[in-house]
């Protein structure tokens, strides 16, 4: 069943609205077991203007024993409208985030969903990164879907699927994936396409590798300046501003990467998630006073490092253990001349 689940009762017309769900660690150690596969992450019913964002979601994925995918990592349907879904990262699952399902075909599944910076890395046989289904009015804008090796989500090599002549008024905006859209049974009206890049490869991004996700923009990423700003989508994955010439995909280098106009050239965090150390590996343009914290979700704070280091390469390894800090989503923070960039980082 779905690890995470709202439903409504339509005999007495009532739902649940104006949830929140954020900073989440939801996944499957590996996959379903067996011939399993009907699972999800994150499964709501009738739901309207729902927040789900700067979670963590893994492994949805079908069991070894058979080929039917698993459900979405992330599916609003059967009614409802309205809802946010930005910011989280979807590793390994057969299916990303999805808004809107055919199992109410005729009628409209969702309405109005915003489906916004948002990191999706999928497996060699992943089915798409994105769906809008039966679902009219809906962004979809600066996410980030890559899969791996160049190997397509499936034979039809799509990573953003739009199902069914309801899909109206459909936005597809600075959308950084390494397969083209599909538009399923060609059932839908052709939406709006405004600068998405549609065939990345992994040079784009710092590390695609899953021990060491990271898709962060590289420096010589082709997505970066080769946006169009649109206002829903004023801020990026890391919480960073957009403005000006903005970036095609889910992070915006120039800003929230800090490795423009701040003194950081480079900010590698590895393993992500992690379990007792990290590796942490960066250049400082400039030498100074050097600070680096680790933020838990209610902002509170540990220094892990604070001293005056030269300008150049810098390679630390830290045990996080010895904080005794629970599991979930944190930020790294780092403080150098006056200029602070900070990256998520999950404790397993």
């Amino acid at each position: 069943q779905q690890l995470v689940k709202m439903s409504y009762s339509q005999d007495i017309a009532q739902s649940g609205d104006n949830g929140i769900i954020e900073c989440c660690l939801i996944e499957y150690s590996t996959s379903l077991p067996g011939n399993n596969w009907y699972t999800n992450g994150i499964d709501l019913h009738f739901a309207s203007n729902w927040i789900i964002r700067d979670n963590e979601i893994r492994n949805i994925k079908h069991g070894p024993n058979t080929t039917s995918d698993a459900g979405a990592a992330i599916l609003l349907f059967n009614g409802g409208s309205g809802s946010i879904i930005e910011r989280n990262l979807v590793v390994n699952c057969d299916e990303g985030i999805f808004a809107g399902n055919w199992g109410n075909s005729p009628n409209v599944s969702y309405r109005n969903a915003t489906i916004r910076n948002n990191m999706i890395r999928g497996h060699a046989n992943s089915r798409c990164g994105i769906g809008i289904v039966l679902a009219p009015n809906c962004s979809v804008i600066n996410n980030t879907i890559y899969s791996p090796g160049g190997v397509a989500w499936t034979a039809q090599e799509y990573s953003i699927e739009v199902t069914g002549d309801s899909c109206t008024n459909l936005l597809l905006q600075n959308n950084l994936a390494d397969e083209p859209y599909l538009n399923n049974q060609n059932l839908a009206p052709t939406p709006t396409l405004v600068t998405n890049i549609f065939n990345c490869t992994s040079t784009y991004f710092m590390n695609v590798n899953v021990a060491s996700l990271d898709l962060h923009l590289a420096s010589t990423s082709v997505a970066i300046n080769n946006g169009t700003f649109h206002f829903n989508a004023n801020d990026d994955y890391d919480c960073g501003p957009r403005a000006g010439s903005v970036d095609v995909g889910a992070d915006e280098y120039s800003v929230a990467s800090g490795l423009v106009n701040l003194n950081l050239e480079e900010f590698v965090v590895y393993p992500n998630p992690f379990v007792r150390e990290i590796q942490l590996n960066y250049i400082l343009r400039e030498g100074g006073d050097v600070k680096i914290e680790l933020v838990n979700a209610l902002g509170q704070r540990r220094i892990l490092v604070e001293a005056e280091q030269s300008a150049g390469e810098h390679h630390l390894q830290i045990d996080l253990s010895e904080l005794n800090i629970s599991g979930g989503m944190y930020f790294l923070e780092i403080t150098s001349v006056g200029h602070v960039h900070s990256q998520k980082l999950i404790h397993e």
